[in-house]
């Protein structure tokens, strides 16, 4: 018989006390984020009668980064009180909880106004959405940001990697879509950040997995973020584009796909500038 001591322990040291993912818990995120992806979208959003469009996009992409700026708050935290009660609802998995019920909350309140009001409800998410990124920079350039440089070059190198894929769409739409580039470009501004945060500043690490594993065990350079998120991100949307038929839920992947990566690029480049001291 298994101790209940013995699954505390193993979940506290798998799943809390690590400070980075460890593989236990990615593959438990990863499993959870694959039954939530199919779920959300038919029994919330569908369900909802909300069109998962262009227009849609633009109404959750004020929250995705408020998200992440919940993430950097966490970061706050935990560098002045370590691991609080609060801390946990700012960290993975509770910021994506957090951030789910706040967005689904005044997306309710939205189309209630929309249809007693006749105010479009991508109206008042985008404004509740930027009011809220507006009140947590406010937090974040109040808590200091002393590594401006770190914070540029991270800025910079994702503005190239930017310019590169909007260039590559025009010239192999085929393969790489505009609206593909920006989802891609959303991912290089993660690798970008994670690059320079181990090649060009102290007092930070890498938390993933995989990246751990081939920077860290392998030896491999920070660099080598860019190669794989080209190996993987790029083929996902292609494959997205090719294999799935239903346009609005096509949509709806290739904005998990955005959530998987524009989120961790801004947390990151955020924490170059609050918690890392730059080296160049």
């Amino acid at each position: 018989m298994v101790d209940t001591v013995d699954i505390r322990a193993y979940v506290y040291d798998k799943f809390i006390a690590s400070p980075y993912y460890t593989p236990e818990a990615t593959v438990v995120y990863a499993l959870l984020l694959v039954a939530l992806v199919s779920v959300i979208y038919d029994r919330v959003i569908k369900r909802m009668g909300i069109k998962v469009d262009k227009r849609f996009v633009l109404t959750i992409v004020p929250f995705v980064v408020f998200g992440a700026l919940t993430r950097s708050v966490g970061d706050t935290v935990l560098s002045t009180s370590g691991k609080t009660g609060v801390a946990y609802l700012l960290i993975t998995p509770g910021v994506y909880f957090l951030t789910f019920v706040i967005a689904s909350a005044v997306l309710l309140v939205a189309l209630a106004l929309q249809r007693k009001a006749g105010v479009r409800y991508e109206k008042t998410m985008i404004i509740v959405g930027s009011t809220l990124v507006a009140a947590e920079l406010a937090y974040l350039v109040n808590f200091g940001i002393p590594n401006v440089r770190g914070m540029a070059l991270a800025l910079g190198i994702a503005s190239v990697w930017f310019v590169a894929l909007l260039a590559a769409s025009q010239k192999f739409p085929k393969y790489l879509t505009r609206e593909n580039a920006y989802v891609l470009a959303a991912h290089m501004l993660d690798a970008s950040a994670t690059f320079v945060a181990l090649a060009f500043t102290s007092g930070l690490f890498e938390e993933h997995v995989l990246p751990r594993f081939l920077i860290g065990t392998l030896g491999l350079s920070p660099a080598v973020m860019f190669v794989l998120k080209l190996a993987v991100v790029w083929p996902v949307l292609y494959y997205i584009d090719r294999d799935v038929r239903d346009a609005e839920y096509r949509m709806w992947l290739k904005i998990i796909v955005l959530i998987l990566g524009l989120p961790l690029g801004i947390r990151d480049v955020f924490a170059i500038g609050m918690l890392g001291t730059p080296t160049f």
